[in-house]
C-alpha cells in the first residue's frame, strides 16, 4: 500500500481547507479522503517500525555473535593461564633449587676465605722465622759445619740428628726438624657426594643417607656405600650438607659424629613448592672418627637427582703429637 509522509498530509489537508474544494465535495466525501490519508500516514508508521525491529534484530544477532567469540577466546586464555601457571610453579622450584645451591656455594665460599686468611696468616709467621733463623744461621754455621765433619756424617739430615742430641743448638735444629716432618707428614682431604640417580624414599629411624655419586674424593675418606666419612689424620674439618623434600614431605636429619649428634636438620616441603635447607659446622677429628648424616622420622622421602649433596674439607691438620718428630 502506498504511504504518505507526514509533511504530504499535512500539505493536503492545509489545500483543501484553503481551496475551494469544500464548496464541490460533501462533508461525507472529505471525511473519506481524510480517512484514506489518516490509514496512509499509519501504515507507513508500521513498515517503519518494522524496519527498525529488523534493524535491532540484525544489531542483537551480531552482538550475540560477538560475545560466543569471546566466550570461545576467554575458554582458550583459561587454558593458557593454567599453562603459565604451571610453567611459572615449575620454575619457581628450580629458583629455590638454585637459591639453594647458591647459599651453598657461599657458604663454602666463606669456610675457603677463611682457610685462606689462615694460611696467609702461617706464611707470615712461616716468613718471620725463616728471618730470624738466618740471622742464627750466620752465627752457628761454623760450630755446626765443624761437628758435622769431625763425625764423618755425610748426610745432612743424620747430620741434624746427630746435632739435636749432642747440643749444639739443639733447638733451632729441632724447630727444623719438626718443619721438616709436618711437611712430610701433610694429608689433602675433600669429598663431594650427591645423590643423584632416584630419590631415597620410605627411610626408617637412625637410617644413614648414602650419598652414591662421588664427584670429589681427595684422600678416599668418603664411603659412597655406607654414606659415612672417617678422618684419615687428626684435625680440624669442615662439613656441609644440603637437603630437599619430595613435595610435602618433612625431614629431620641428625649429623652424627662417633654415634653422637652434633647438628640437627629439619625442613618441610608444600603441595605445591618442595623445601630445602643446609647446615655447615667445623668439627675437631682425631683419626680414625667417623661422620655421617642420620635419618631420624619414619617413611621419609629424600630428593635426589643431584639437589642433596654432601661435603667436607680437612681445614686444618692436628701436628700437636709429638711422636711425629723422629719417626
Amino acid at each position: 500500500m502506498y504511504c504518505l509522509q507526514w509533511s504530504t498530509i499535512k500539505f493536503l489537508f492545509k489545500l483543501i481547507l484553503k481551496s475551494r474544494i469544500m464548496h464541490l465535495i460533501g462533508e461525507a466525501t472529505l471525511l473519506l479522503l481524510c480517512w484514506i490519508i489518516l490509514l496512509s500516514w499509519c501504515n507507513g508508521l508500521q513498515q517503519g517500525n518494522k524496519l527498525k525491529i529488523d534493524s535491532d534484530q540484525n544489531v542483537l544477532e551480531k552482538v550475540l555473535k560477538r560475545l560466543n567469540a569471546l566466550e570461545v577466546k576467554c575458554e582458550l586464555q583459561t587454558d593458557e593461564n593454567s599453562e603459565l601457571r604451571q610453567k611459572v610453579a615449575a620454575l619457581e622450584t628450580q629458583i629455590n633449587a638454585l637459591q639453594a645451591e647458591n647459599k651453598q656455594m657461599g657458604t663454602n665460599i666463606r669456610v675457603l676465605q677463611t682457610r685462606d686468611q689462615m694460611l696467609i696468616e702461617e706464611n707470615r709467621n712461616k716468613e718471620r722465622h725463616v728471618k730470624e733463623n738466618k740471622k742464627k744461621e750466620i752465627d752457628t754455621k761454623d760450630g755446626s759445619d765443624k761437628f758435622s765433619t769431625n763425625n764423618n756424617v755425610d748426610d745432612p739430615n743424620k747430620a741434624l740428628d746427630v746435632s739435636i742430641y749432642s747440643g749444639v743448638n739443639s733447638s733451632h735444629f729441632r724447630k727444623n726438624l719438626y718443619r721438616r716432618k709436618k711437611r712430610e707428614s701433610y694429608v689433602n682431604v675433600a669429598f663431594f657426594a650427591t645423590i643423584r640417580s632416584h630419590h631415597l624414599e620410605h627411610l626408617s629411624p637412625n637410617q644413614p643417607l648414602i650419598f652414591d655419586h662421588v664427584i670429589t674424593n681427595i684422600g678416599n675418606a668418603y664411603n659412597n656405600h655406607t654414606g659415612d666419612f672417617r678422618a684419615p689424620v687428626s684435625g680440624t674439618y669442615v662439613f656441609s650438607v644440603t637437603l630437599m623434600t619430595v613435595n610435602s614431605g618433612t625431614i629431620h636429619c641428625l649429623m652424627v659424629q662417633n654415634g653422637k649428634g652434633v647438628a640437627y636438620i629439619y625442613l618441610y616441603g608444600t603441595d605445591t613448592q618442595d623445601a630445602t635447607s643446609s647446615v655447615t659446622a667445623a668439627l675437631e677429628l682425631q683419626e680414625g672418627d667417623n661422620l655421617a648424616i642420620h635419618n631420624m622420622l619414619n617413611d621419609v622421602s629424600i630428593h635426589g637427582h643431584g639437589y642433596t649433596y654432601f661435603s667436607g674439607f680437612l681445614l686444618y691438620q692436628d701436628y700437636s703429637n709429638p711422636g711425629i718428630i723422629g719417626k
